[in-house]
């Protein structure tokens, strides 16, 4: 707000405060969202199919079917 009181613009008043690491925030904040997706996705899909389903059917020994 005090940038703007100043006549700057935000995009000046984010480059005063971050500099030149503008474009690392955004990485960082990227690379935080691919990574915690999954994980989020995998919370979800173990709470739709109910406890130890998603455990069971990842860590489940099946066998074969022989196809005669």
């Amino acid at each position: 707000m005090v940038a703007l009181v100043h006549g700057q613009s935000i995009r000046e008043s984010i480059d005063q405060v971050l500099g030149s690491y503008l474009h690392l925030v955004i990485a960082q904040g990227l690379l935080l969202f691919l990574l915690l997706l999954p994980y989020v996705a995998f919370l979800q899909l173990s709470d739709a199919l109910g406890p130890g389903k998603l455990k069971q059917l990842f860590f489940t020994v099946r066998s074969r079917r022989e196809n005669s």
